[in-house]
């Protein structure tokens, strides 16, 4: 059986990348070219949270075929009578060394002739055709009903020694934590790049989202954090809601060069106590000469050197 999915790619005029929607071919068929942009407005406002009075484009009209199938149940191994694997299994012994350790007489299991439920003890390696799994001492690997190798620790690992050590993050945790404020970052600079309008955005990445602790040092992010200097020079207050924007070099001690580069900065509170700030350096506002941002604009009146484009000192939007 064969199910058909139609899309459209579309963007508004001037954006560098499109937005993917599902058709109703019928609908299409009653209503035209009027049902594809209210499809993607729908779309862009739920993705971005607002629409634009911009020309809709198409960029790509597809229809996709898939052939639905019935899913396979997984092969089950046969269930061995005992947990412990026959000899006739090894086809090999070989000398392992772990920390300066020799492990001899080691032996080396065929994984095809291991069956489920046997279990196999460390060290030791278990062989098959395109790939080696290394069993470290004191673990055990078990195989599965499907076949899987299953590793597990013998005995817990001494604690140790160092008190500090409890306060310590296992690279575990680390891993997860470090993932996490990569995707943050990714996220960040991805929503920057589809819903820009300037060239010097989306096909430079001259934007620079980041994250930052209360006190504005980078947690997360590129190209460093303003937002230490913006706070030296800020004496009013920052409330849950706020989203502060400047362009003026002097106002804030050099967190923006020039003022074609904006700082815009949202304060993120958590239990009513300010926990991150976010901050993103971009260069979005100016004219239509060969130096400028965007290929076109009708922000600023008459716009067209980059001295003419306003300079706001520090403006707190509520």
């Amino acid at each position: 059986m064969q199910v058909e999915t139609y899309q459209a790619d579309l963007r508004y005029i001037g954006q560098g990348l499109a937005v993917t929607i599902k058709l109703d071919f019928q609908a299409l068929s009653a209503s035209g070219l009027a049902h594809l942009r209210e499809l993607f407005e729908a779309e862009h406002e739920r993705l971005f949270t607002y629409r634009l009075s911009s020309e809709v484009e198409i960029i790509s009209i597809r229809i996709i075929i898939q052939e639905r199938k019935h899913d396979v149940p997984p092969m089950k191994l046969n269930k061995a009578e005992t947990t412990d694997p026959p000899a006739s299994v090894i086809t090999s012994r070989t000398t392992l060394i772990f920390e300066g350790q020799h492990h001899k007489e080691s032996p080396i299991w065929d994984r095809l002739g291991l069956k489920a439920g046997h279990v196999v003890q460390g060290p030791c390696v278990i062989s098959e055709m395109d790939s080696t799994t290394l069993v470290h001492p004191g673990y055990r690997a078990e195989i599965d009903d499907i076949g899987n190798i299953l590793i597990w620790q013998l005995a817990e690992q001494p604690a140790p020694k160092d008190s500090k050590s409890e306060t310590e993050l296992d690279s575990f945790s680390v891993d997860i934590f470090e993932n996490a404020l990569r995707n943050a970052r990714n996220e960040m600079d991805t929503l920057v790049t589809r819903t820009a309008m300037s060239p010097a955005i989306r096909e430079q990445q001259d934007e620079f989202p980041i994250i930052a602790e209360p006190g504005g040092k980078m947690i997360v992010g590129q190209f460093g954090s303003f937002i230490g200097e913006f706070l030296e020079s800020w004496s009013g207050t920052i409330d849950p809601g706020d989203i502060f924007m400047t362009n003026d070099p002097y106002s804030v001690a050099g967190a923006v060069s020039h003022h074609n580069d904006w700082l815009f900065m949202m304060p993120i509170f958590v239990d009513e106590k300010l926990s991150k700030l976010m901050q993103s350096l971009q260069i979005e506002f100016s004219g239509t000469d060969m130096l400028d941002s965007r290929m076109d604009i009708g922000l600023w009146p008459h716009d067209g050197r980059w001295g003419q484009c306003p300079w706001i000192t520090t403006m707190c939007c509520h």
